[in-house]
């Protein structure tokens, strides 16, 4: 209230000054006031877009937290099925390796394991393909080294146990065998 009867006490006619003069102090007092309130309405829309930036930031910054958490429950849902099924894989084919030349066991073999990459692909994990390719350290981890004459060094020559990646990472390693390098290297852990 004290504002309004201030202004109140600005605009009431002040007898023994002329109407002129107190209208001449008056438009100095509006102009004043008019630039003030034009100041303030500068800072309030400044104000108004600096909340507006801030609250899409924070909006974005909810959207991708939102998306990490999603990703990170996934990702550890897949982690948990692979714990789950890997050994079950590995099993499959080591059945697999005994089966011989039973068709109809291998083919029901298969079956299953066809089904069970099937459904951790659908989580994003999938086999390192390792037979026939180069030793790589970065997905293989090699537990054996074979001299063989016919082949250049550094080739998987068999897949001891399977490997497998989650997107780019690798759960785990390919345990292989390779071909022993020319040259005599060594790989680490086989001295």
């Amino acid at each position: 209230m004290g504002f309004i009867n201030d202004l109140a006490a600005k605009f009431t006619f002040r007898p023994g000054r002329g109407r002129k003069e107190q209208n001449g102090l008056l438009a100095e007092e509006l102009a004043a006031l008019a630039k003030k309130i034009e100041r303030l309405a500068r800072e309030q829309y400044k104000a108004n877009i600096l909340a507006e930036q801030s609250i899409s930031m924070i909006h974005e910054q909810r959207a991708g937290l939102r998306e990490e958490i999603r990703a990170g429950a996934i990702r550890e849902l897949a982690m948990g099925l692979a714990g789950d099924l890997l050994p079950i894989i590995d099993g499959i084919l080591a059945c697999l390796d005994f089966a011989g030349e039973n068709e109809s066991l291998r083919a029901g073999l298969r079956s299953v394991l066809d089904r069970a990459e099937v459904a951790l692909a659908r989580y994003g994990i999938t086999p390192i393909e390792a037979l026939g390719g180069k030793f790589n350290p970065s997905l293989h981890n090699a537990v054996e080294v074979v001299e063989v004459s016919d082949l250049p060094p550094e080739i998987v020559l068999k897949e001891i146990t399977r490997g497998y990646r989650l997107g780019e990472a690798v759960i785990r390693y390919s345990e292989v065998a390779v071909s022993k390098s020319q040259t005599g290297t060594v790989w680490p852990g086989m001295e």
